[in-house]
């Protein structure tokens, strides 16, 4: 039963990766491209933007992202579920005009407090009517999330990436607009798919407006938004603050290395997106979810912890081949960055009891604190360490951030899994080993030098992780590797 379960998450895991990958792939082939028209400034007034829309999008989507997971799952009805994510939509799509007409009426004030120059105004306005549509779009994409329908939700994913990455090649290389070519492509990119996903998604299903919904909807969502504002701070605050004090080109090859570590992302948002539908259908079997929750955590650790390592051993040569020398020394942070990003999972898997309890406000109360260890480290040390302090404030704020909602669940008695504490601390201690020594190999070794030691480094962390699986998933291991190598 456990293996089924296993290979039910493995496999939705495996279809929001590999479609996130292909997105992010597209992304990474013509980084190349966009580095050669766009200046590390531009990067820089790019990702001032993303704050901008960061800060302000969870004000306007009104907690209905957590909310309409909550309202949904109350009633398996088809129907009343149907209704859940109509009225998401409609209440969205008030909250997007909202956004709108913001991004008109205050973009001169938006542009002077983001980037100290009112100059930037018409960047802000249609920077922010794409986000408006985005902001339409999610109870969509909920939906496919939900009825765990991987295959359409990727589908409509990389259709939107491939649209906007196309846009932006035709305005930004073709046209030669610059960093305003890129924002002008990826607004009317955004704005197709909010009427691709309208079409494919929800005209199919019958229209049902609730108010009561819509209701239940606000009452639960509205207290949530204290959280994304405190999710904002703890990974973007440092982006403006490293542009206040190191100004836009730093800005900008921040902005590089946070891709880079973002990556991970990938597949740590595709865990996040097939772990909620997954641990709410064991809200009323929650005996049986124990040993099985406490494994994937395990498992969670042992990949994700792997993919940390080869970010730190990977970090400087993909950096010289895939950028421009200008954004050479991004590479500092790309596995900081990445590690940041495996504790949002981490995190995620000491969530269930926070919801089956319903007081998923407590993940508010977690955040806040969070969001203070973030503000402080930033400012003790953007200062003096630039990019490497930005990413290590983030860092801090992440890891508090799981270390705090594992110590809420047992101070309050939630429902939590059994967990293989033991095994944890010894794969962590492996990864944290690893990590050390590539950092050191970096600092003193050269560029040939380093590659055979990383080589070694990955031949001898692999050797002691399969030393650290149990038999049975020895076996399993191999099982696998004999059914990709094909019949013999």
């Amino acid at each position: 039963m456990i293996k089924t379960d296993l290979r039910r998450l493995f496999t939705g895991t495996a279809v929001y990766g590999i479609g996130g990958m292909l997105q992010q792939l597209v992304g990474f082939l013509l980084l190349p491209v966009f580095t050669a028209y766009l200046a590390t400034a531009d990067y820089g007034v790019i990702g001032i933007l993303s704050v901008v829309g960061f800060l302000l999008t969870p004000i306007f989507q009104m907690g209905i992202g957590v909310s309409a997971g909550v309202v949904y799952f109350d009633n398996d009805d088809a129907r009343y579920r149907s209704q859940v994510i109509w009225t998401a939509l409609c209440v969205l799509l008030i909250g997007g005009v909202g956004l709108a007409m913001v991004a008109v009426v205050f973009d001169q004030r938006i542009s002077l407090l983001a980037f100290q120059d009112a100059g930037y105004a018409m960047h802000v306005r249609i920077f922010l009517t794409g986000i408006a549509c985005t902001v339409a779009t999610q109870p969509l994409f909920l939906r496919l999330q939900f009825e765990e329908r991987a295959r359409l939700f990727v589908t409509l994913s990389l259709f939107s990436t491939l649209l906007i990455v196309s846009l932006n090649l035709v305005l930004v290389v073709g046209y030669d607009l610059g960093v305003m070519g890129w924002i002008i492509g990826t607004a009317v990119g955004q704005g197709i798919t909010f009427l691709a996903l309208l079409v494919c998604v929800a005209l199919p299903t019958r229209f049902g407006f609730k108010c009561a919904i819509a209701g239940k909807l606000l009452r639960v969502g509205l207290p949530m938004v204290p959280s994304f504002a405190f999710l904002f701070l703890m990974g973007q605050s440092g982006k403006y603050m490293l542009q206040w004090f190191h100004g836009l080109d730093a800005a900008g090859i921040y902005e590089i290395g946070f891709r880079f570590g973002g990556v991970v992302i990938l597949i740590v948002g595709a865990f996040n997106t097939a772990w909620y539908p997954f641990f709410q259908s064991f809200s009323n079997k929650r005996e049986e979810a124990r040993e099985l929750f406490g494994r994937i955590l395990v498992y969670y650790v042992m990949g994700l912890g792997s993919l940390c390592v080869l970010a730190f051993v990977a970090a400087r040569p993909v950096i010289l081949v895939m950028t421009q020398p200008a954004y050479f020394e991004a590479y500092r942070i790309i596995g900081i960055v990445t590690v940041a990003n495996v504790f949002i999972g981490i995190f995620s898997c000491f969530t269930p009891g926070v919801y089956y309890a319903k007081r998923v406000y407590l993940i508010t109360a977690v955040q806040a604190v969070c969001s203070v260890v973030v503000l402080v480290a930033n400012v003790l040390l953007i200062p003096e360490y630039g990019l490497v302090g930005t990413a290590v404030a983030m860092l801090l704020g992440f890891v508090t951030m799981g270390v705090l909602q594992q110590m809420l669940n047992r101070t309050l008695k939630l429902w939590t899994p059994t967990y293989q504490w033991r095994r944890i601390v010894t794969i962590l201690v492996l990864v944290v080993a690893s990590i050390v020594i590539t950092v050191v190999a970096d600092s003193v070794l050269s560029d040939v030098a380093y590659l055979v030691a990383c080589l070694l480094l990955a031949i001898g962390y692999c050797v002691m992780l399969w030393l650290l699986l149990l038999p049975e998933e020895r076996s399993l291991v191999r099982a696998c590797l004999g059914r990709l190598g094909g019949p013999r």
